[in-house]
């Protein structure tokens, strides 16, 4: 099952990875881990480590984003969650593993890793855009050769799309659908 999760994820986040208005014809690279939380830690800790791995990657001069990915459906098990590194290509992929785990710039972040998270898989896989209809909601920052900042997907700005909302006790009070607009 997971497995299938991690599938569909990638599948879903490759309309995104590398999307910035022109797209990203040549498939780029991204590490998953499918993990569990561990007793007492929350999506905070695993928010920590990512600040810490953007820490590295930025000292380093390595482009790199990360995604966190929560099930809503499926195997729902408490503290579940993929949480997903990409780079813009894979000699960068490649610099940016040698200075994390072979040059040793990883290792205060992999112990914090370890005491937040069991992981039960890590898979490489690499995203292709296909089509992103929805990336002009906001203006979201791009990265090296397109991926998204994860701190700026593509939400609607605050209080667009949101006029034709209206409150439970207006919609149980309303004739019929023609009153609420």
């Amino acid at each position: 099952m997971i497995k299938q999760i991690s599938v569909g994820l990638m599948l879903s986040l490759s309309t995104m990875a590398f999307a910035d208005d022109h797209g990203s014809s040549s498939p780029g690279p991204v590490e998953t881990w499918n993990c569990v939380l561990n007793e007492g830690k929350t999506l905070d800790d695993v928010r920590k480590v990512g600040a810490m791995v953007a820490e590295v990657g930025k000292a380093a001069g390595d482009p790199i984003a990360q995604w966190v990915f929560t099930p809503f459906t499926g195997d729902m098990e408490a503290g579940r969650f993929v949480l997903m590194t990409g780079w813009p290509s894979f000699p960068s992929m490649g610099s940016s593993f040698g200075n994390f785990f072979t040059d040793g710039a990883g290792d205060d972040v992999m112990v914090e890793w370890a005491a937040t998270a069991t992981c039960e898989t890590r898979n490489l896989y690499t995203v292709e855009e296909l089509i992103t209809s929805f990336c002009r909601l906001e203006p979201a920052q791009c990265f090296h050769r397109g991926i998204l900042n994860p701190l700026r997907l593509p939400i609607s700005p605050p209080g667009q799309g949101q006029k034709n909302l209206v409150s439970f006790e207006e919609r149980d009070s309303a004739q019929g659908p023609e009153q609420i607009q």
